[in-house]
C-alpha cells in the first residue's frame, strides 16, 4: 500500500497501476534512468565523500530505504507531513533542493522500488512481460489465504509527493485533491523531460571533455557536430521507456468539401480521451438519459474515430477556398501502455447533463495540456457524469487503427486490462480515488485503496464506475 500524505489518494491511484505494469517494471529494471543521470550520479558522490569523512562503510546509494512500517511513519511523518503541508500551502520549499538538483524521474523509479522492496518481483514481471502483453503482477499477495495486507506493509512517498509539488506542479496543494488524470498527464510528461535533460547533460559533459582534449581545428569540427547532437538530445522525442511505452501517434484526416482533396497530420497521445455519452435507445424510442443507460468503452472508442464535421471558416490548402470540410481521426500506433480516459467531468455550466455538448480538446499534447492546467489556481468548477461504462478485461483495438495499421496487426490486435481507476464523489477536487490492480500469475485483483490492499472479486472490478 501507499500511505495517504493528505488527499493524495489521487496520486497513490496513478502510482499503484504504474507499480503494477510489467512492462513499466522490466524496463527501469533494464534501462534504469538513474544509472546515468547526472543529477543522481551527483548526489551519489556526494553520500560517499560524506561516508569517507564519517568513516561509514556502506557505499553511497541514491535509493535509500524510507520507513515502511506504521510506527516509523507516525514517528518520522508525523511531523515532516505537518511541516510539509504548511510548506505547501505557503509555496515554501522543506529543502533547498534546485530544480537542476532533482530529477522527477529518479524520485519516481525510487518509488517503485519501495513498494516492491525488492528485484525478485520485477524479476517476475518481467518473465510475465514476455508471454503475456498487458498483464500486471502484484507484491501484495504474499499468502496464499490472506485477502488484505498490513498497514505496516505501507510506503509513504513523502520525497516524491513534495518534489512533484514544488518542482512540476507548483499550483497543487498538498491537502486538497487534484484530478487524477491531469496528474498522471504531468508525471509522464515530467517523466519524459527528465530524458531530455540527461540526454543535454550527458552532451555537456561530453563536449566539455572533449574540448579539453582537442586543438583549435578539432574543436571547430566536434563543435558542429555537438550542435547536432545537442539539437537530437533535447528533442521532445525519444526511445527511452518514458517515450515507448505511454507514446502513440494519433492520425487526423481532413477532407475538404470542395475539391475533395485530403490533409493528413499525425500527432502523439498518451492516453485516449473518451466521451462518455448515453447509449442509444433499442427500438428507435426516446428516453432520458440515465447512468443506467450509459454508453460502453467500445461505443466511445466508434466515437473518436468517428468522421465529424468542421465549421464553414475551414481553408483547403489545395484549392484555396473557405468552406466546410469533414475530419476524421484513428489510431496510427498505440503505445505498450494504453490508457483509457472516460470523460466524466463536465467543467463551466455545462453540469453533469448527459445531453451537454462534448468537450473539445486538441489532440496536440501541448494544447491539451494547456486546457488540462487552465489558469492553475483550480478555481473552475465541475461536475461529474455518474454510472457504469462497461468495459472489458481483454478487448481488440484493431478496428481504431488506420488502414496501414490494421494491415501490419492482422486479424487481431488484443489488449488486456492490467488496472482500473476509480473515482467516487461529485466533482474533480473532492470525493476519493482507488485503484484495482490485476495479478497475472494468479489471476487475481487486488483492490487499491491508499494504504489499505485487499483481494477482491472479479465482479466488483468491473461493476465499478471507471474514470481510468
Amino acid at each position: 500500500g501507499v500511505v495517504n500524505l493528505g488527499s493524495t489518494c489521487y496520486m497513490n491511484a496513478v502510482l499503484q497501476a504504474m507499480a503494477h505494469s510489467p512492462e513499466l517494471c522490466s524496463a527501469i529494471e533494464c534501462e534504469s534512468h538513474y544509472k546515468d543521470c547526472p543529477i543522481a550520479l551527483k548526489k551519489m558522490r556526494q553520500l560517499n565523500t560524506q561516508n569517507e569523512h564519517t568513516g561509514t562503510d556502506n557505499p553511497g546509494e541514491i535509493y535509500e530505504e524510507e520507513s515502511t512500517t506504521r510506527q516509523e511513519q507516525e514517528q518520522q511523518h508525523g511531523s515532516k507531513r505537518r511541516k510539509m503541508s504548511n510548506d505547501a500551502r505557503n509555496g515554501n520549499g522543506k529543502d533547498n533542493d534546485k530544480p537542476e538538483e532533482f530529477c522527477l524521474l529518479c524520485e519516481f523509479e525510487k518509488h517503485i522500488m519501495r513498494v516492491h522492496k525488492s528485484e525478485s518481483f520485477l524479476e517476475d514481471s518481467m518473465a510475465m512481460t514476455t508471454t503475456e502483453n498487458f498483464s500486471l503482477s502484484s507484491n501484495n499477495n504474499n499468502s496464499n489465504n490472506s485477502n488484505s495486507s498490513s498497514n505496516n506493509e505501507a510506503v509513504a512517498p513523502s520525497t516524491f509527493v513534495h518534489g512533484f509539488i514544488n518542482h512540476v506542479a507548483p499550483w497543487f496543494r498538498l491537502g486538497v485533491q487534484e484530478d487524477s488524470h491531469e496528474f498522471l498527464r504531468l508525471l509522464i510528461d515530467a517523466m519524459q523531460k527528465s530524458c531530455i535533460r540527461r540526454r543535454k547533460l550527458n552532451m555537456d559533459q561530453t563536449t566539455i571533455s572533449s574540448g579539453s582534449t582537442n586543438s583549435n581545428n578539432d574543436l571547430k569540427t566536434k563543435g558542429d557536430e555537438s550542435n547536432k547532437s545537442t539539437t537530437a538530445s533535447t528533442q521532445e522525442d525519444g526511445d527511452e521507456y518514458s517515450f515507448r511505452l505511454f507514446r502513440g501517434k494519433v492520425e487526423s484526416i481532413v477532407t475538404c468539401s470542395n475539391c475533395k482533396s485530403n490533409s493528413s497530420t499525425t500527432d502523439p497521445i498518451e492516453d485516449i480521451g473518451l466521451e462518455v455519452m448515453a447509449s442509444s435507445p433499442r427500438g428507435g424510442g426516446k428516453t432520458s438519459p440515465t447512468p443506467s443507460s450509459l454508453s460502453d468503452v467500445t461505443q466511445s472508442l466508434e466515437k473518436f474515430i468517428a468522421t465529424e464535421k468542421l465549421d464553414s471558416g475551414y481553408t483547403c490548402e489545395s484549392c484555396g477556398r473557405v468552406g466546410y470540410a469533414t475530419k476524421q481521426s484513428r489510431l496510427a500506433s498505440i503505445p505498450p501502455i494504453l490508457t483509457l480516459h472516460l470523460k466524466r467531468f463536465r467543467y463551466g455550466n455545462d453540469g453533469g447533463k448527459h445531453s451537454a455538448p462534448p468537450l473539445t480538446t486538441s489532440r496536440r499534447r501541448n494544447n491539451e495540456l494547456a486546457s488540462l492546467l487552465g489558469n492553475g489556481d483550480g478555481s473552475s468548477g465541475s461536475a461529474k457524469i455518474e454510472g457504469h461504462v462497461k468495459f472489458l478485461e481483454i478487448f481488440d483495438i484493431r478496428p481504431y487503427l488506420t488502414k496501414e495499421g490494421q494491415n501490419k496487426v492482422g486479424r487481431s490486435m488484443l489488449c488486456r486490462l492490467f488496472a482500473v481507476i476509480v473515482h467516487a464523489g461529485k466533482n474533480s477536487h473532492s470525493g476519493h480515488y482507488i485503484c484495482y490492480v490485476r495479478n497475472v500469475a494468479k489471476n487475481e485483483w487486488w483492490k487499491m485503496d491508499d494504504a489499505k490492499v485487499t483481494r477482491v472479486s472479479t465482479g466488483e472490478v468491473f461493476a465499478a464506475q471507471a474514470y481510468m
